[in-house]
C-alpha cells in the first residue's frame, strides 16, 4: 500500500507561536504511515472474507476485489490525509510460490508502504502411539480427589473412522484428544477427564449433508478472533474444550522450499526400546507439571444432523509465533505446558471461558529439528517422519556431484590424472606412420562400404 500526503492547517491557538508549533505538530502525525495500524486493518480483512476457507482458485477474483473494497473502506475510516493503493496477491503455496506484484512510484520521505504476508499453519503432526499407551501418558492428579488418575479411552468415532496411530495426521484425519468427562456424562464431575478420537477439523453442529460436500477446513481457529466468529463463539461459549495430544507437529520455514522441522516440548519416545510399542509396564505414572505429550488447545463441536452417530469435530487454536518459533514460521498451535494450564482449560465448570482466555498465548518453551522433506506427503507415514535428518548427508545429496562422482574427490581426481597420463604415454608412443597407416585403412573401409 502507498499513500500520497498533501498538506494541511489547524488552527489552534490565537498565540502566533503557539499556533506554528500545533500545525507543525498535526503535519507530523498526520503524514505519518502507521505499519501497525494498516497491517491490523489488512488482517482483518482477510480474516473477515477468507479465514479457514480452503484455497479455490474459481474464488480468487472475488476473494481479491473484497479484500481490495474493505480494505480501502478500513483505511477511510483512521482520517488520515492520504491516497492509497491497494494490491492484494492470492495464490496457493505448495512447496514452492513464486510472487509477481506491480510496482508503484511514491516520495519516500513523506509516502510509506506496507506489506502484510499472511500464511495458514501447515496442519500435520504426529502421534504414532496407541490409545492405550497415550492414556498412560497422561495420568493426571485429579484437581477433586488429589489422586493419580489414568483417564479411560472412549472412541467416538468408532462408526466412521478410528483412530490409527499415525506420524502424518493431516486435517479431516482422526486425532486424539481430551475433554471433561461432563461432556459424555452429567454425573461426572468436570475436573474429570476422557481420552476420546475425534475428527480433526471442525464440522459446524448446524451443517447438513455429506462430509465428502463441505469445503470449509477448519482445523485451525486464530485466537486474536476465537470470541467473535459464530462458528467458534458457540463452542467456546458452550465449554466445549478440548486438548489435543501430539507428540509434536511439523512446520515447513518461511522462505524456503520444502525444509520441514519437527517441533515439540517433550523428548519424543524415539529411543525407547521397541517404540512405538512401548513397554506398559515401564511407563511409570507421571503425575509432574510438565505434560509428556504435546498438549495443544482446541474447541470441539457435535454434529448430530449426519447419517452415522453424533460426529465429534475438533480445532486447534493459534497465536502468534514466539521468539523460538519465529524463524520457522510466523504462527503456531496454542500449547499447555502444565497440568494446571490443562485443568482450567477443560475444567468449564469450575473456569469460565473469560478465565480462560489468557491461557491463548505463544510458548517459548519449545525445541525443533529437521525431518525428511518426504513428510510434505500425506502418503508417507512411518517413525522416520519425526527422526532428525543428517544436514551433511542431506544437502550432499542434494547436489549435482552426488550424482556424477561416486568415489571420494581426491581419489576421484587421483584417479582421473593417471589414467590421462597413461593415455598421453600410448600416445607418444604411436608413430605418425602408424597413425596415418591406420587412417587410411579405416578410409579403405569406409568406401568399400559405400560401394556395396
Amino acid at each position: 500500500m502507498n499513500g500520497e500526503s498533501f498538506d494541511s492547517c489547524v488552527v489552534l491557538s490565537r498565540d502566533p507561536t503557539l499556533i506554528t508549533r500545533s500545525v507543525e505538530m498535526m503535519k507530523e502525525n498526520e503524514s505519518m504511515f502507521d505499519v501497525e495500524e494498516v497491517s491490523r486493518i489488512v488482517r482483518d480483512t482477510i480474516e473477515e472474507n477468507i479465514g479457514n476457507k480452503p484455497y479455490d482458485h474459481n474464488q480468487v477474483n472475488r476473494w481479491s476485489a473484497a479484500i481490495v473494497d474493505h480494505t480501502l473502506t478500513g483505511l477511510g475510516k483512521i482520517d488520515r490525509p492520504f491516497k492509497y493503493i491497494v494490491h492484494a496477491v492470492l495464490m496457493q503455496k505448495n512447496g514452492i510460490g513464486v510472487h509477481t506484484a506491480s510496482s508503484c512510484l511514491w516520495d519516500s520521505t513523506k509516502d510509506g508502504s506496507c506489506t502484510k504476508k499472511i500464511r495458514n499453519m501447515c496442519g500435520r503432526f504426529a502421534c504414532g502411539l496407541a490409545p492405550d499407551i497415550v492414556r498412560r501418558l497422561s495420568t493426571y492428579m485429579h484437581s477433586q480427589t488429589n489422586e493419580s488418575t489414568v483417564p479411560p479411552f472412549i472412541d467416538l468415532m468408532s462408526s466412521t473412522r478410528s483412530f490409527r496411530p499415525s506420524w502424518n495426521i493431516s486435517p479431516t484425519s482422526t486425532c486424539l484428544c481430551l475433554i471433561s468427562a461432563k461432556h459424555l456424562d452429567e454425573e461426572e464431575d468436570s475436573s474429570t477427564r476422557v481420552l476420546c478420537s475425534m475428527r480433526w477439523s471442525l464440522v459446524p453442529h448446524y451443517y447438513k449433508g455429506d462430509l465428502t460436500d463441505l469445503k470449509l477446513v477448519l482445523n485451525n481457529c486464530r485466537s486474536e478472533t476465537i470470541d467473535e466468529k459464530p462458528i467458534f463463539k458457540r463452542p467456546l461459549r458452550n465449554g466445549y474444550r478440548c486438548v489435543v495430544l501430539a507428540e509434536g507437529f511439523f512446520e515447513w520455514k518461511k522462505n524456503v522450499s520444502k525444509v520441514p522441522y519437527f517441533i515439540y516440548q517433550s523428548e519424543p519416545f524415539l529411543k525407547e526400546r521397541n517404540y512405538p510399542n512401548i513397554n506398559l509396564d515401564k511407563i511409570q505414572p507421571h503425575t509432574d507439571e510438565k505434560p509428556r505429550l504435546l498438549a495443544m488447545a482446541g474447541l470441539f463441536d457435535v454434529n448430530e444432523n449426519l447419517d452415522s452417530d453424533p460426529l465429534y469435530s475438533c480445532t486447534i487454536c493459534t497465536v502468534d509465533a514466539s521468539e523460538s518459533m519465529r524463524v520457522v514460521h510466523s504462527r503456531m498451535p496454542v500449547i499447555l505446558s502444565s497440568q494446571e494450564e490443562i485443568d482450567e482449560w477443560l475444567d468449564f465448570g469450575r473456569y469460565k471461558t473469560e478465565e480462560v482466555l489468557p491461557l491463548l498465548l505463544p510458548h517459548d518453551d519449545i525445541h525443533m529439528y529437521r525431518v525428511t522433506p518426504s513428510v510434505g506427503s500425506t502418503k508417507t507415514n512411518n517413525k522416520n517422519n519425526i527422526r532428525p535428518i543428517d544436514i551433511d548427508k542431506e544437502n550432499n545429496q542434494n547436489t549435482l556431484d552426488s550424482f556424477v562422482i561416486k568415489k571420494a574427490p581426491r581419489k576421484y581426481f587421483e584417479n582421473r590424472v593417471l589414467k590421462d597420463e597413461t593415455n598421453s604415454n600410448l600416445s607418444r608412443k604411436r608413430s605418425p606412420d602408424s597413425t596415418d597407416e591406420n587412417s587410411s585403412q579405416e578410409t579403405k573401409r569406409s568406401s568399400k562400404r559405400l560401394k556395396q
